[in-house]
């Protein structure tokens, strides 16, 4: 369980496990707005999951419900004296959430993609309004057939909206949202996205150390490169000449790196670029570079590269 939201705030970039989490930003504005709050008053504990009770209460935060006129015994297992029984209850009452059962809401459990796509949803037909659209046509996540009935519509109305879009074509459903997911989602439905939080990296700038060698193929933004996708596995846009998609386990996501190219065809790219997007054959010591078009992409083939950070 996660007592947090009694934590002590502090500015954002007092987090010091945040300063270079691929949601650093949207973490910085939605602790700066005062929705979340840290873990303690040094952590905000991004890779932590996300709550269904700490979901519900941010909601709660940023639309300013007035949670003293709900009571707290909607479900059994949600304690009167926790802190988000006002905010369960205000939830459950306008039809934004429903429980696990009739007397069971599980506030402790970690919230599932899915199932935010589906408190979302709600939420906005509570409100009576819509969000800019984002994506002008959904794309069918390869894994379609696992996410459940009752989310169904909710996720793909999500994806049409951006606020949360899967990567490399699948959408991972049942899959744990972790504070850092919770955090850029909200930020989201603030209509601030990843990209208007990023730090730009100027090309002037020089590499630093040395990552690894990396193998490298070549993507475009047209739908039979990218699935029809017009934003990253982050959120932020694809950008010619910027995005790169890593593994984050050998690059974490949000990293600005310089690339260096071995083969001399393909030293004209060389660069600093800014890790936001994922692939399903991704994996490992190996990268996809974004470019221009499908016809630049298959010229370039595969390559090789190293990678390094940036000296800022």
């Amino acid at each position: 369980m996660f007592i947090l939201f009694f934590s002590t705030a502090v500015s954002a970039t007092e987090f010091s496990d945040s300063e270079n989490n691929w949601a650093k930003y949207s973490i910085d504005y939605v602790t700066d707005e005062g929705y979340f709050v840290g873990t303690s008053t040094a952590a905000f504990s991004p890779d932590q999951f996300m709550t269904r009770g700490m979901f519900v209460t941010v909601l709660a935060r940023v639309c300013n419900a007035d949670l003293e006129k709900y009571g707290s015994d909607v479900f059994h297992d949600v304690d009167s004296a926790s802190y988000y029984a006002a905010a369960v209850a205000w939830a459950y009452e306008n039809g934004i959430v429903s429980g696990m059962s009739d007397s069971i809401f599980a506030p402790d459990k970690a919230v599932t993609r899915e199932q935010i796509c589906e408190i979302l949803n709600n939420y906005y037909e509570y409100l009576g309004e819509t969000p800019t659209i984002k994506n002008t046509a959904t794309t069918k996540y390869e894994d379609d057939a696992k996410i459940s009935a009752w989310a169904y519509d909710a996720v793909y109305e999500m994806q049409k909206y951006g606020m949360l879009v899967g990567g490399s074509g699948s959408f991972d459903p049942q899959d744990k949202a972790t504070r850092a997911t919770g955090a850029t989602v909200i930020a989201r439905v603030c209509g601030q996205f990843l990209e208007y939080y990023k730090a730009p990296v100027a090309q002037t700038e020089t590499k630093g150390t040395l990552i690894g060698t990396f193998k490298s193929t070549f993507y475009s933004p047209s739908a039979s490169s990218n699935g029809g996708y017009t934003l990253t596995a982050t959120g932020a846009p694809l950008v010619v000449g910027e995005t790169l998609a890593v593994d984050p386990s050998i690059i974490p996501l949000g990293s600005w790196v310089y690339l260096e190219f071995t083969d001399a065809r393909l030293q004209c790219l060389n660069g600093v670029y800014h890790a936001t997007d994922t692939g399903g054959a991704i994996k490992g010591y190996k990268v996809d570079v974004l470019v221009s078009s499908n016809a630049l992409a298959y010229s370039y083939g595969v390559g090789s590269l190293k990678i390094y950070t940036v000296n800022q």
